[in-house]
């Protein structure tokens, strides 16, 4: 279980959980602008300044929050990188390969994350990670109040294993490796360079319906293994696992 993490249940609509979503990036951003070590030196603390990153399956509802004359974001926009993944698969794609360093010869790709993080970022890891509606990318298209059924639990705690994993590869080895040219010619301790862990945020529009997260530590009232009370505490029994903290 982790205490960086955590799963948001969103309750109002796409629209308006977009536009609370990409005004709380802007708010988080400024912040946390000159977080880390070294932000005394204003050449260090703009080189390393935090970015975010967020998955979802559409650009629909991001778009009219970001077009939206109320927003006021436009000075972070080239640290606010939204990944377009239309599957599960699209997902676990993406997390495994910031595992992987680019070939020499490799030439970036101008509109690719990952060339993008390389190339630009020179490897910075995101100091949060959203993914948007997590759960219906489980559910194949599948619509109604019960779509949570058809949620496979052995996909979803892999998915989450990597996902947590992935996060703290980035916090750790992956931060330690791009922050290292920067501190080490100043001197600093390793105490200085401790490094910020990169958060995970997963949000949840409607498809898992409310539980008392009280009832995990109870067997669910139906002793039928395929009923909807069994399946509910199963698929909740998971994220606090891996997530920690819901909401």
């Amino acid at each position: 279980m982790e205490n960086n993490h955590c799963f948001l249940r969103v309750d109002t609509s796409h629209d308006r959980a977009a536009t609370e979503l990409t005004q709380y990036l802007v708010n988080y951003l400024d912040h946390h602008a000159h977080d880390g070590p070294l932000a005394s030196d204003p050449a260090i603390a703009y080189a390393t300044r935090p970015w975010v990153l967020i998955f979802c399956a559409s650009r629909d509802h991001i778009d009219m929050a970001m077009q939206s004359k109320a927003w006021g974001g436009e000075k972070y926009l080239e640290s606010i990188r939204f990944c377009y993944v239309p599957t599960v698969a699209d997902l676990r794609a993406i997390l495994a390969a910031f595992h992987m360093k680019p070939r020499a010869d490799a030439r970036p790709l101008q509109h690719d994350l990952l060339s993008w993080f390389h190339h630009e970022k020179h490897g910075q890891p995101p100091a949060l990670v959203v993914v948007m509606g997590l759960l219906d990318l489980f559910c194949h298209g599948v619509q109604g109040d019960e779509r949570y059924l058809s949620i496979r639990c052995d996909q979803l705690a892999a998915t989450l294993a990597l996902l947590t994993e992935t996060c703290r590869f980035l916090g750790s080895e992956a931060r330690d490796s791009f922050m290292a040219p920067l501190v080490q010619p100043l001197g600093a301790s390793s105490h200085e360079q401790q490094a910020r862990p990169t958060y995970l945020v997963i949000t949840d529009h409607g498809c898992l319906p409310h539980m008392d997260v009280k009832a995990l530590s109870m067997p669910p009232n139906n002793k039928t293994h395929q009923s909807k009370d069994a399946v509910l505490h199963t698929i909740y029994g998971i994220l606090m696992y891996y997530l920690g903290y819901l909401v």
